[in-house]
């Protein structure tokens, strides 16, 4: 089902802060021209966890129940180099490990959904922070340190298609 009609189009996600969000900015301002394709905004940045994709509005309760259960351990996440994936053509900000409690939340987050009908991805999940669309080349540039941030929540969030392009908004 298309977003409208009674859906939402959902994920869950490691969203920034506002001073997370200053950092990576700050971070990255200087290399972001040297990017190849169209520039996501700051304020779309953040971790995808789970996407759920096309999801029933009336059941959003049972959703936010399910996943608020699911037990949050602190979690740190070294983002260190970029990387380009040719099919989504985009280049984002990758980590060379996964922590453990990053992967076990996943598992968790997953679990807790398969009751609602969800069918987990079968791929190895790879935290990363999208930073450019419509890519057709690797990065130019390399990052010179990592940039290491920490959560110790998640939110449900919202996908919105604007005129101005889509927006994300956590619920």
């Amino acid at each position: 089902m298309p977003p409208g009609n009674g859906h939402q189009r959902l994920f869950i996600a490691l969203w920034p802060s506002g001073a997370q969000r200053n950092h990576i900015v700050e971070r990255l301002n200087p290399l972001l021209p040297a990017l190849p394709g169209k520039a996501v905004i700051p304020g779309n940045y953040h971790i995808t966890l789970v996407f759920i994709g096309s999801f029933s509005t009336s059941r959003i309760a049972e959703l936010r129940r399910r996943i608020a259960a699911v037990p949050v351990r602190p979690v740190e996440l070294e983002l260190d180099h970029f990387e380009y994936w040719k099919k989504p053509r985009i280049v984002c900000l990758a980590a060379s490990h996964v922590p453990a409690a990053l992967e076990e939340l996943v598992e968790d987050l997953n679990a807790a959904l398969v009751p609602l009908g969800f069918v987990p991805e079968e791929r190895r999940y790879r935290p990363h922070l999208t930073l450019t669309r419509k890519a057709t080349a690797r990065p130019a540039v390399e990052l010179d340190s990592p940039i290491s941030l920490q959560w110790d929540h998640f939110d449900l969030v919202e996908s919105v298609s604007t005129n101005n392009g889509v927006r994300y908004h956590p619920l």
